[in-house]
């Protein structure tokens, strides 16, 4: 499998509007329906009763009226923005095929940004890792149409320039124990790039 199948594709990109829509209905109706409810229970008639009942249970659905739909909204409305959040910086669908063996790449969550948590493609062999997680900062990346893949690889691999130059990679940051490549894919290439890594990475394992 060099290119994620188109089905896959829209399959994936179908999950996330099917998403981003029903969170966003919820929102609206979120602001929406509590003036509808309080309208609905001040205009409501209790019927003919003595007037220290009817002044009573007036207070009472006043009060009902008002809690209710306040406590009810913001309740929904924090988990709405954090499905938002998940949906637009966090979710990435199961890569695990790409590694081609069972077992050898996991969907993992990492704590890479602030305190939040990010699900993650992971990949490692004895030489290097590797993470694929959605693009952040791009629409193309909030709409799931790029990843970013980093590379990560150990101080002693001298052969940075042969890796970055066969894997077309954009740039590279350099820590004190690991040098990182980084590129933007496009979902429909992921398995081309991710083979390609390997195979570079293969070939630096038999000249080490």
């Amino acid at each position: 499998m060099l290119l994620l199948p188109d089905k896959r594709i829209w399959r994936y990109q179908l999950t996330l509007i099917v998403g981003l829509v029903t969170t966003f209905s919820t929102l609206f109706l979120i602001f929406w329906l509590p003036p509808i409810i309080r309208d609905y229970g001040g205009t409501s008639t209790i019927g003919e009763s003595t007037f220290q009942e009817d002044v009573g249970m007036a207070r009472t659905n006043d009060l009902v009226f008002d809690f209710l739909p306040t406590a009810i909204s913001a309740l929904f409305f924090i988990i709405s923005l954090l499905v938002l959040g998940e949906l637009l910086f966090l979710w990435v669908p199961s890569l695990t095929d790409l590694s081609g063996k069972k077992g050898e790449g996991k969907m993992v969550w990492l704590r890479k940004h602030g305190v939040i948590p990010e699900r993650i493609f992971s990949y490692k062999n004895s030489n290097a890792q590797i993470f694929i997680h959605r693009k952040r900062s791009s629409l193309k990346g909030l709409l799931m149409k790029e990843f970013t893949m980093e590379v990560h690889l150990s101080k002693n691999i001298q052969e940075i320039k042969q890796i970055s130059d066969f894997a077309s990679i954009e740039r590279i940051v350099q820590t004190p124990t690991h040098n990182i490549l980084i590129k933007t894919v496009i979902l429909k290439y992921l398995p081309l790039q991710f083979i390609q890594i390997k195979t570079i990475l293969a070939s630096i394992v038999k000249t080490l």
